[in-house]
């Protein structure tokens, strides 16, 4: 039983890590959001140049 407990809080503290690393990389890109979509649409437009 204790191993397995050990891994239910190992799986939390895991889950809490990806919560908080997902929160702060929203936060970055709203935060960034004109510079972001200027970048994409030039990775964009580059990529779509290119196929054709």
């Amino acid at each position: 039983m204790a191993f397995w407990n050990q891994s239910d809080t190992g799986n939390k503290g895991l889950e809490d890590c990806l919560y908080k690393f997902y929160t702060l990389c929203a936060w970055f890109v709203k935060k960034n959001l004109g510079y972001w979509r200027i970048l994409l649409l030039k990775r964009g437009k580059g990529l779509i140049t290119r196929m054709n």
